[in-house]
Order: C-alpha cells, then sequence, then structure tokens
C-alpha cells in the first residue's frame, strides 16, 4: 500500500486524490500498459465526429498524450490538460519531436475538476476513465462541467470509463487476482478489490529488489449515473457505446463510452454502436 493512503477497517484503503500521486506512480511505465500504438480505433472514432467540424479539441487527463499526439498528427489542435507535471513531461517530449508540428499541442499543467478554458473546442474529452479516478460524485459533476464549458454549443462531450460488469466479474466476492503480459516489465501480477463503487487496482512486477508495485483507485460509474451527472451539468446523452470498435459489446467491454451534446446545442452523432443507457 502506499504511502499517501490510510486504511479502512474492511482492509481497503481509503480513496487518496490522485490528482498528481498516480503520474508520480505510472509516468515511466504508463506507455508500456497503454501503449500509444494502440490507439487507432479510439482516434478514429473521434476523427469520425469531427468531419463536419474544425478539427478542435480539448483532453481532460491527457497524460503522456496516448491520444493527444496521434490526434494532433491527424490534424487536430489540442489542449492537453493534465495535473501531473510527471505524465505531461511524458507527453513533452512527443511534441518536442522535430518532425511533429509542435503548434498542434497546447499542455496545460491544470485540475480537470476546476480548469476554464479561454476558447470552446468542438469535441471535449475524458477517457481513458480518467473520470472515474475522482473521489465521489460531485468531484465527478465538477469535471463534467469543465467539459461542458469547454465544448461549443454544437460540439461533442465523449467519457469513457469502467463497464461495472467488468468490474465486478474481476472482484467475484470483492476481491480477484490474475496476471498478463506488459511490453518490457514482463508478468504483472494484478489484484482486483470491490467495495461498494470503491475499486482498488494493485499492479506488482519484477523479482527481488526490483520489485515494484503500483496502485488505482476508481470510483465505479454505470452509465445511468454518469447521465444523471451530465444532466446537472447541462449535457444530454445521444448514446453509449461498448469501447471503441463494433466488435465489443456492452456485456463484456471493459470501458463504455458515452456521448454527450450540450443541451443548447443541435449536435448530431455519427452512428457505430448505439445503444440505450442501461
Amino acid at each position: 500500500m502506499s504511502a499517501d493512503s490510510t486504511t479502512e477497517s474492511d482492509g481497503l484503503p481509503t480513496f487518496p486524490d490522485q490528482s498528481r500521486r498516480y503520474g508520480r506512480q505510472f509516468a515511466d511505465v504508463y506507455d508500456n500498459f497503454f501503449p500509444m500504438s494502440e490507439a487507432s480505433p479510439v482516434v478514429d472514432r473521434l476523427m469520425r465526429l469531427l468531419e463536419d467540424r474544425a478539427p478542435t479539441v480539448v483532453e481532460l487527463g491527457a497524460g503522456t498524450g496516448r491520444i493527444t499526439v496521434p490526434l494532433a498528427d491527424a490534424g487536430c489542435d489540442v489542449i492537453a490538460v493534465d495535473s501531473s507535471p510527471d505524465l505531461l513531461a511524458s507527453l513533452r517530449s512527443w511534441t518536442d519531436d522535430p518532425e511533429r508540428d509542435r503548434g498542434r499541442i497546447v499542455a496545460v499543467e491544470d485540475d480537470m475538476r476546476t480548469y476554464r478554458g479561454t476558447t470552446e473546442r468542438n469535441l471535449a474529452l475524458c477517457i481513458c476513465a480518467t473520470i472515474s479516478m475522482v473521489a465521489n460524485r460531485d468531484e465527478q459533476l465538477a469535471t463534467l462541467r469543465t467539459l461542458r464549458s469547454l465544448v461549443s454549443d454544437n460540439g461533442c462531450v465523449v467519457v469513457e470509463t469502467h463497464n461495472p460488469a467488468v468490474v465486478e466479474a474481476l472482484s467475484p466476492g470483492g476481491t480477484g487476482s490474475f496476471d498478463f503480459e506488459v511490453h518490457e516489465l514482463g508478468v504483472v501480477d494484478a489484484r482486483s478489490v470491490l467495495s461498494g463503487d470503491h475499486w482498488h487496482m494493485r499492479w506488482e512486477w519484477g523479482e527481488g529488489a526490483e520489485r515494484r508495485a503500483v496502485d488505482e483507485h476508481s470510483l465505479v460509474t454505470t452509465p445511468e449515473q454518469l447521465a444523471r451527472l451530465a444532466a446537472d451539468a447541462d449535457l444530454e446523452l445521444l448514446c453509449v457505446e461498448a469501447g471503441w470498435d463494433a466488435s465489443q459489446t456492452l456485456d463484456t467491454a471493459p470501458t463504455y463510452v458515452a456521448f454527450f451534446a450540450p443541451r443548447s446545442g443541435s449536435t448530431t452523432l455519427p452512428t457505430h454502436q448505439e445503444r440505450p443507457p442501461r
């Protein structure tokens, strides 16, 4: 357990503020767990949303640039917001590449719960389950209000988070464990603990003195809960999709993706795998 977490009576760590903590743990290995080379389905889907709009994007929780960088390479102007200086340092290493158009990405160190930009964007993102990393529903609502403040009236807000059904399957009876292979790290042992809507994942890898552990805490959120919060942020749910490609279903996809429009706008959505919230 990390030094900045305390333990409740049931043995589950309290939900820590992950605004900087997450980046300190993951910055040097994030791209091993979530390689940019596997982001194509996400980028392709997002680019379809911009077919009839100027390619202006803001991403909350941009991290190392896994989505930001390929969006910029595809011609988007992206404001990349993250509270972690460690993750943004990795993102800036991509933007410093002389073969890239550096002006297409503006990296901003700020808190997604309170950030307010100066220009509206046609696409506002909070994906890769970033909205699950805040401690309570009020903070999720604050994040959704940030997204609403940043998107144009005819733009689209996209939120991706963990699929509760899959989280429960990984934690039968409240706990579960499994292992998987990660590029350059080898076998990673994973432990899942679920208590109510608080999900704690711990990953460990390496041997002996090189053994390393990192933690992630998530606030599990159903599509219905997310839709209600979004309504309070003046956003209207357009549809919910299972992951990023048409081969997945809402029963088995690790994440779901919710698409929203400002209530005052007239956004339409290119269809993919439209499903009502469940």
